[in-house]
């Protein structure tokens, strides 16, 4: 294991490849067994649209447990262990996934949704873990002034890996229907499903050749998480705006997936071949993103793609197509990933990493999690089941999703921003 103050510019450069290689692999597996892929698992076992909710929310809420995070990873004596157990333990919990929504493993379809529901959870919840130790891991090995490039290229493959695995799956899915006209596509997901976790098990490989750092600084723990976010008034102002967009973020969630598949009556090709689009724009404009993070900042390209970002509600009116369109839209993701990955790194530095990571996405999960299960519990009082096949009645829903992520800007105004060059020279 490195001492704290010996690590190299070859230590630096192993962590950007294994960090890269590990962002590709990991994406493709995550591309193969996405949400769209278990949400299609969910309805193929008779998933009701409240139950969707649970899928998209249980693994945030699970999330929360993410603020212990920081002290478990000053349990240990480096990074490199609590990550890869962590993220392993994620895996054998979504092979779990397939085995337990299996035909006859369970005695009903309820009892393998509720297994299906629970196993995505704790899977979210591990990986999260992971996620806290890997961040703190790159925070003491990158060094500061470089943190938007490395986010930018670690960004770029990530949308490669994602890109590679919704093609994957969505050759896969049509090859299915046109060799398989009649059969249940429910054998086709349990194989997507248990590929993915798989794949992602191999992104592990990786991570074993960057040099082990210790997880604490001298005989200082980090901050736990509330701690964390009482000592930060720029980690509060962002944190503001990462509720108010989760809060906008939900809504749309639930009867979104109901407009895509009664309304819409997408395939599972067409969807992931959207977020296919999306995908192959944003490697385009990661790197781009990084440079002008470490140039300019992070404040106004955060408030450009938030407002860019907002118009896919809208967009998704217009039926195919405008579904289409809202994932050109969402490829304005890639400028808030890069610019919130460098941001929350300047504001924490290496020695609070893993408190600030955790904080805020432990809060800002649950937010979005009950923002989506308060729109799962409307959903059939806001769009009656009478009515779902009906495009038109979507309007108002749809529009105040658009006006609420707009609004979700305007924090974003009163970002405190440390400067890079005083965050260069104090994280020396």
């Amino acid at each position: 294991m490195l001492a704290a103050d010996s690590v190299t510019s070859a230590d630096r450069r192993r962590a950007i490849s294994a960090a890269s290689a590990n962002a590709g692999v990991w994406a493709f597996g995550n591309g193969v067994i996405s949400t769209s892929v278990v949400t299609y698992l969910a309805l193929e076992l008779g998933a009701s649209s409240a139950l969707i909710a649970w899928i998209i929310a249980a693994p945030q809420l699970a999330g929360v447990l993410r603020w212990f995070g920081p002290r478990i990873l000053a349990s240990f004596r480096g990074h490199r262990l609590p990550c890869l157990l962590f993220y392993f333990a994620s895996v054998v919990l979504l092979l779990l996934l397939p085995t337990t929504a299996y035909p006859g493993v369970l005695p009903s379809k309820s009892l393998s949704l509720v297994a299906l529901v629970l196993c995505w959870c704790l899977y979210h919840l591990c990986e999260y873990l992971g996620t806290i130790c890997l961040w703190s891991w790159f925070a003491r090995l990158i060094p500061g002034r470089f943190y938007g490039r490395f986010s930018g290229r670690r960004e770029l493959w990530l949308n490669i890996g994602r890109l590679v695995g919704f093609v994957t799956v969505s050759a896969l899915d049509i090859w299915y229907r046109q060799q398989y006209v009649a059969a249940p596509r429910l054998p086709l997901l349990l194989i997507l499903a248990a590929g993915g976790a798989l794949l992602l098990g191999a992104a592990l490989i990786p991570l074993l050749g960057m040099s082990d750092v210790p997880a604490r600084f001298g005989d200082r723990k980090p901050l736990p998480a509330g701690e964390a976010l009482l000592h930060s008034r720029p980690l509060r102002r962002l944190l503001i705006y990462g509720v108010c967009f989760s809060a906008a973020n939900g809504v749309s969630s639930a009867l979104g997936w109901s407009y895509v598949h009664k309304a819409l009556g997408l395939s599972l090709a067409l969807v992931l071949g959207s977020q296919a689009l999306m995908r192959l724009g944003q490697p385009i404009l990661a790197p781009w993103c990084g440079r002008i993070v470490d140039r300019v900042g992070c404040r106004g390209l955060m408030i450009a793609c938030q407002l860019t970002v907002a118009l896919a509600p809208l967009l998704y009116l217009g039926g195919a197509w405008g579904y289409v369109a809202s994932y050109v839209a969402l490829i304005a993701y890639v400028g808030t990933n890069v610019a919130l990955a460098a941001m929350m790194l300047r504001i924490a530095g290496p020695k609070q990493a893993s408190a600030n990571i955790s904080v805020y996405f432990g809060l800002t999960g649950v937010v979005y999690a009950v923002s989506v299960l308060i729109d799962g519990a409307l959903a059939d009082r806001l769009i009656p089941a009478a009515i779902r096949g009906d495009a038109a009645a979507y309007f108002p829903y749809f529009l105040t999703a658009w006006i609420l992520r707009s609004a979700a800007a305007i924090p974003l105004l009163f970002l405190l921003e440390p400067p890079i060059e005083a965050e260069t020279r104090s994280n020396r």
